[in-house]
């Protein structure tokens, strides 16, 4: 970005307010961290941490489920190659 015209302490507050959005905020370089290092069996936090992470799981599974069982009805072909087998047939 060229910038021409202005006097350089404005010059330095544009460059100071592009180079901010190259940059995470704190709490996404929180989640980053977490994600990468996750709190192992025997830390205080990994209970807390097991708990949200399974309920998360659960609540992203069933709104898979939703949208599939929707499309399936709505779409004029399976949404997937493989659908779901049924109790009654066999491998």
């Amino acid at each position: 970005m060229e910038v021409t015209g202005f006097p350089a302490s404005v010059r330095d507050q544009i460059l100071k307010l592009a180079s901010i959005n190259l940059c995470p905020n704190l709490s996404g370089q929180i989640c980053c961290t977490l994600m990468m290092n996750p709190p192992q069996p025997g830390e205080p936090s990994h209970e807390l941490y097991r708990k949200v992470r399974r309920c998360c799981t659960l609540v992203s599974f069933g709104a898979r489920r939703t949208t599939r069982g929707t499309l399936h009805v709505t779409a004029p072909h399976p949404c997937d190659a493989h659908p779901p087998r049924r109790k009654s047939q066999k491998r």
